[in-house]
């Protein structure tokens, strides 16, 4: 019944949900990059995709590489 009754909530439910974790998985470790992608079907077939990302301050990825001018 409790988990039931978020079902209601929407978007900005999961949205809270996933800065949450992401919080906490970024205290409990060393990374610099961390994203992460949550996937809900809500009713009727429409799916909310949410992203949340989070960087170390001062870090910066390295460049890309592109490889599609080798063949």
């Amino acid at each position: 019944m409790y988990i039931w009754s978020y079902r209601n909530e929407g978007a900005h439910f999961m949205r809270w949900l996933l800065i949450k974790i992401l919080d906490d998985l970024g205290s409990a470790s060393n990374s610099r990059l961390m994203r992460l992608k949550a996937i809900s079907n809500v009713r009727g077939d429409v799916y909310t995709i949410i992203i949340a990302e989070h960087k170390q301050k001062n870090w910066t990825p390295k460049a890309k590489v592109d490889l599609q001018h080798l063949g």
